[in-house]
């Protein structure tokens, strides 16, 4: 028999209410013998024990629809022998390789019937997106990753080639799936993804050929109008970083909601996700009577828990070098708070000065007590069962152990930004007043001035010359 390399597995699908039939990957079959059901199993509540179905237990908030279940390997690929994994590591090579229970996405129902944008323009993931009949745009993304596209010609077809490739067995392919209920513990805007198999569509339009029988994340853009969803903050409106930038520097009257933006850093720490640039955000705007305030929305959590390990791995953590330092291990002590957030430091340093140490530990302090161990248990326990058996103690374990030491991450972090602190103003008028308080501490008011009058404070920050 021959198996496909994309899917490597004779494909299962049970449709419900439907015939059980089974194919070799490809094209899904049309006719009567299949429907279309509204998966409401995958809106369960808090988990108090371990889930034993094979499928991934979400709560997904939009209109979707399946065409049944397939049940495939996801990364067939990252299987490998003794050798290589010592030398490149072994840490989710046997999550990518167990065989799970995957809803196929109906393109036809769900959202109202999806309907192609255009190809999306990740950096190492394939996507596509897509627009339901509700108005609201929809992500179509990978879960594999292709690190190799960007690889010099000279080396394809090499085994710098396939090194490249193996390095997405470092991603835990169902970290992301368990971000939202810990979210919502610590009170931070998310999106809430679904794991899904793209069917051979027409809907996927020049692309079919590429995304259709694709393992993919499916989850709602956060853009525009999200004035109907409660997980970004009922926003009347959601925009882009550049756009951010543009608002803070035209009018001093906008502002960043900073204290929330420590949060969802310190929640980045928290799940060991290192993959914090610019285009990883989106930002909630509400309308204040002292102007617009914008509140931080993650997106893009492909890498939490990620492990870069192996022999290799620990052998360039030597050299110090901050490429290799940002990809992390993760594990119960975040060992390089400096590393773990080279990717999101530009943006910190740019957004985060008004921040004194006292409100970093207090947010640290505050997900401490929110996200408890009843939360972490229950996020886990949605793993399919054989993800949990093989990965559900540790990571729970892990989880419990990085959120008490959030306080001590911290101010770790506090000082790494306080070396050098850029206070930026906008294309309005500030005053800035700088007052010595003591040999030891400098405090830093920075007011509005309108129509020659100074207003309302923007920024009160004191630096101390021990940090």
């Amino acid at each position: 028999m021959h198996i496909p390399s994309r899917l490597a597995a004779v494909l299962l699908i049970l449709a419900s209410g439907a015939p059980v039939w089974a194919q070799e990957g490809g094209p899904l079959p049309d006719g009567g013998d299949t429907v279309s059901a509204r998966v409401e199993g995958l809106r369960p509540g808090s988990l108090s024990s371990p889930n034993r179905t094979n499928r991934l237990q979400i709560n997904h908030p939009h209109a979707f629809f399946d065409l049944g279940y397939q049940t495939l390997v996801p990364g067939p690929q990252y299987r490998a022998g003794r050798l290589w994994k010592f030398f490149f590591g072994d840490d989710y090579r046997d999550a990518w390789t167990q065989p799970v229970e995957i809803p196929v996405i109906d393109l036809d129902r769900t959202a109202g019937g999806l309907t192609l944008i255009k190809l999306g323009g990740g950096r190492q993931t394939r996507s596509l997106r897509m627009k339901g009949e509700d108005g609201k745009e929809y992500v179509l993304r990978s879960v594999n990753k292709y690190p190799e596209r960007f690889l010099p010609e000279i080396f394809l077809g090499t085994v710098v080639e396939n090194v490249s490739a193996d390095e997405t067995s470092n991603i835990n392919p169902y970290g992301a799936f368990v971000v939202p209920p810990l979210a919502d513990a610590a009170g931070i805007h998310h999106t809430t993804p679904l794991l899904v198999v793209i069917p051979d569509s027409p809907r996927l339009g020049e692309y079919r050929e590429e995304f259709g029988g694709m393992v993919a994340l499916f989850e709602m853009r956060p853009d525009e109008n999200q004035s109907d969803a409660p997980r970004f903050g009922n926003a009347g409106n959601v925009i882009g970083t550049e756009k951010l930038f543009e608002e803070l520097r035209e009018d001093n009257d906008e502002h960043l909601d900073v204290r929330a933006y420590a949060r969802a850093r310190l929640f980045d720490m928290f799940i060991g996700d290192w993959d914090r640039h610019e285009d990883q955000w989106r930002w909630a705007e509400f309308d204040t009577p002292e102007g617009k305030r914008y509140e931080p929305v993650p997106r893009d959590r492909d890498y939490t828990f990620y492990r870069f390990g192996g022999f290799f791995a620990r052998l360039s953590r030597l050299t110090g070098n901050e490429m290799v330092r940002r990809l992390t291990y993760f594990d119960e002590d975040i060992d390089d708070v400096y590393g773990l957030n080279l990717q999101g430091l530009p943006l910190d340093l740019r957004l985060a000065a008004p921040l004194e140490r006292g409100d970093w530990v207090a947010e640290a302090e505050a997900l401490r007590s929110n996200v408890t161990d009843e939360v972490i248990e229950s996020a886990i326990y949605r793993w399919p069962a054989g993800i949990y058996d093989r990965f559900g103690e540790e990571t729970i374990e892990a989880l419990k152990s990085r959120r008490d030491g959030l306080p001590a991450t911290a101010e770790t972090y506090y000082e790494i930004l306080a070396e050098v602190v850029d206070v930026l103003g906008s294309d309005k008028h500030e005053y800035f007043e700088v007052e010595r308080v003591s040999d030891d501490e400098t405090r830093l008011v920075v007011r509005r001035v309108k129509d020659g009058e100074i207003e309302g404070v923007m920024m009160t920050r004191t630096f101390r010359h021990d940090e």
